[in-house]
């Protein structure tokens, strides 16, 4: 854009002189497909068991969490490698 032209020429720019925003015309159409909820339930049951730890960091003390910890990132190595 050169000097001599106006900002208000560009083509992004509307009569109220603000740029348009293309996340403000953004409307959450079909977010909710079958194969979302399908995915948020298979994930469910791994929310509510990390939920589950986080209460218990504070009723173990820190030999014992550390212990779970490393059991729960072996068994998802495990998962992983196999």
């Amino acid at each position: 854009m050169d000097i001599t032209s106006s900002p208000a020429s560009h083509p992004d720019v509307e009569r109220s002189g603000y740029a348009r925003c293309p996340t403000m015309e953004w409307r959450p159409r079909g977010a909710f497909t079958p194969d979302t909820i399908k995915l948020f339930l298979t994930g469910l049951p791994a929310l509510l068991a990390g939920t589950w730890l986080f209460r218990l960091f504070g009723r173990l003390n820190e030999a014992a969490f550390r212990k779970l910890v490393l059991v729960l990132l072996l068994a998802s190595g495990v998962v992983l490698v196999v």
